[in-house]
């Protein structure tokens, strides 16, 4: 196996311009860490990198992940009994980190991917399969929102994931205490490839979704518990954007389902669209678009 191709004098200077604004470790062949950090999952490749940045914040990570991999991050109250989860760690309050290669699933190019998300940080647990999205993935959590619980959800669309706003996030998620997850979404790909005016689901430009999936069971509850998640999303608008996820929106935003629909101009062309197919409203549950004569 040849050496790194980047000469010395190329890796100093790359490594001074990214000193200034990378967040992580910045390893040359030099480095004491060099043969652990460039050791992959699948130890079939041996590659030597003439520099390797290892990320420690996911705004690092985030921009540079290629449009087949998706990702979820979830701050849960408590970790539910999952196939893979050992026993030891049902119960506790923990992040899970679901990364995706969202394409050929015998690719190598996928396995090693999903094996470097998976080294970010000090996981107490990694495992590793292969499931069909809808039936698999999009399950996953069923069991943690069953039917008959209370749920009370916000939304929110991700500008800047700052390290100040990381802290109100972990600072809320520790000391919550009604039963649920605080997540972090992965966006961007496919979702950027349809134009603002070609789709009813607008701000489409965000990498990051931030929902906060609340529940609990006494109505005794409903407003401490909803009252909590509502300040937070409020002390997080420094850093988040305009619009709203039209299927996140709760009992209390009917005032937004504009908004979520791309504001005005675009609200009243989906509502001639509906006074073309559906003149009744023959299709009125949820955030209900009227038709417009």
């Amino acid at each position: 196996m040849s050496g790194p191709w980047i000469d010395e004098q190329l890796r100093l200077r790359i490594a001074e311009e990214l000193a200034g604004h990378f967040k992580g470790d910045i390893i040359g062949p030099d480095h004491a860490e060099y043969d652990e950090a460039r050791t992959v999952w699948n130890a079939m490749i041996d590659r030597q990198p003439g520099l390797i940045l290892r990320c420690t914040s996911t705004a690092a990570v985030v921009p540079a992940l290629p449009r087949t991999v998706g990702w979820h991050a979830a701050l849960k109250h408590d970790m539910p009994a999952l196939p893979f989860v050992p026993a030891e760690y049902v119960g506790k309050r923990l992040l899970m980190l679901i990364s995706m290669w969202l394409d050929d699933a015998e690719d190598p190019e996928g396995a090693e991917m999903i094996g470097r998300l998976c080294e970010i940080g000090q996981p107490c647990i990694k495992a590793g399969t292969v499931l069909p999205f809808a039936a698999g993935v999009q399950r996953l959590i069923d069991s943690e929102f069953e039917d008959g619980h209370r749920y009370y959800t916000k939304e929110a669309h991700v500008a800047d994931l700052a390290d100040e706003a990381i802290d109100k996030l972990v600072g809320f998620w520790r000391d919550m205490p009604m039963e649920g997850e605080v997540e972090i979404i992965g966006l961007g790909g496919a979702i950027g490839d349809v134009p603002e005016s070609d789709s009813a689901f607008s701000n489409r430009g965000y990498l990051l979704w931030l929902n906060f999936a609340m529940r609990w069971d006494d109505p005794d509850r409903d407003p401490d518990y909803t009252g909590r998640t509502r300040a937070i999303v409020a002390d997080l608008a420094p850093w988040t954007g305009r619009g709203v996820y039209v299927n996140m929106l709760n009992f209390d935003e009917l005032d937004r389902v504009v908004e979520a629909l791309g504001g005005p101009e675009k609200y009243a062309e989906l509502g001639r669209l509906k006074a073309r197919y559906d003149p009744e409203n023959l299709f009125r549950m949820n955030y209900n678009i009227l038709p417009l004569g």
